[in-house]
Formats: C-alpha cells, structure tokens, sequence
C-alpha cells in the first residue's frame, strides 16, 4: 500500500498536530517578491545567453550556462540590486569586512 493512501486528505483530519497545509500564498510568505529574484536571473540568462545559442546536447547547454555565470554574470556584468557592482565585488568586500582579528 503506498504511503500516500495512509495519509489524511487534509490537514484538519490529523486534529491538534497542527499540521498546516502548505501554500506560497500570505500569510505563509515574507513579501509578495519571494521567488523574484530567481525569476529575474532565470529571465537575464535566457535574454542574454539561452536563447541566442543553439545547444547541440545539455552537457553543451550545461557548462555554457556555467561558464556563462561564472565568468560574465558574477565577475563583469554590474548589477542594480547591488548598487552597480558585481556579485564577485560585492563578495570581496564582504569578506573583507568580516575577516577574523
């Protein structure tokens, strides 16, 4: 018998566990922006290498894309988010500042 078939249909049958179904909608999240910063990279690298190259194989399309992020979107591409700096400057500095006395 397959796990699923043993479990309640919805969370109100398992009584005081308070179990709470889950749901990306409020108020289970911080801000209506949760997910905006994955979709704004994923909507960059297809506007700005995805769909301008033609993959032969995903191995082909997999170290494009992280060649792609490892060298232009994180060491040279200035981003707003982070006041016109690059992920790699912004890292730096940050490590800087919290280096160990």
């Amino acid at each position: 018998m397959p796990i699923s078939k043993d479990l309640p249909s919805s969370p109100q049958q398992h009584g005081d566990n308070k179990i709470r179904a889950f749901t990306s909608r409020p108020p289970y999240h911080l801000s209506g922006h949760t997910n905006a910063w994955a979709e704004s990279f994923n909507g960059t690298l297809k506007n700005e290498r995805v769909n301008r190259t033609q993959y032969p194989t995903r191995e082909h399309a997999r170290k494009d894309i992280t060649r792609y992020i490892e060298l232009r979107y994180n060491q040279i591409r200035l981003h707003s988010g982070i006041d016109y700096h690059t992920p790699n400057e912004v890292e730096s500095e940050w490590f800087q500042r919290n280096q160990a006395a």
